[in-house]
Parts: C-alpha cells; sequence; structure tokens
C-alpha cells in the first residue's frame, strides 16, 4: 500500500479488485486526484475486497474507486 503525501482535499482509497491486472485507468485516476490535492491509498492491482475496507477504515477515507473490468 503507498500514500501520497500531498495534504488537502481528502483521502481515497484505490484499487484494481480481483484477477483483474490492468491497471492503466486506475494509474490515470490516481494522479488526477494527486495533482488535485488528494491523498491516494493506492492498493493496486489484484486486490481483495477486504483490503479495501480495511484501507478505508484505517485511514478514515472519504471515498473508495475501485477498478474491475468483471
Amino acid at each position: 500500500m503507498s500514500t501520497s503525501d500531498s495534504p488537502g482535499k481528502g483521502t481515497v482509497v484505490t484499487g484494481v479488485i480481483g484477477d483483474d491486472v490492468h491497471v492503466i485507468g486506475i494509474r490515470l485516476m490516481e494522479y488526477a486526484l494527486r495533482q488535485s490535492g488528494f491523498t491516494v491509498i493506492s492498493l493496486g492491482p489484484l486486490a481483495a475486497p477486504k483490503e479495501f475496507v480495511d484501507a478505508a477504515v484505517e485511514s478514515a477515507a472519504d471515498a473508495l474507486f475501485i477498478s474491475s473490468l468483471n
């Protein structure tokens, strides 16, 4: 799990759920969020649903962005 250092508008947990390894869309979204002042916690590809919940609770996230082709 990686976190950007920019303080600001809120915290967002992002990742690609399940067995989908296509990450280009989520990477573009993470970049746009960081540039807009959000703190991004990236779970990367192959994240399990529980990882999203745990990261959101741990960080008191304001939003979840979950990507999947399924």
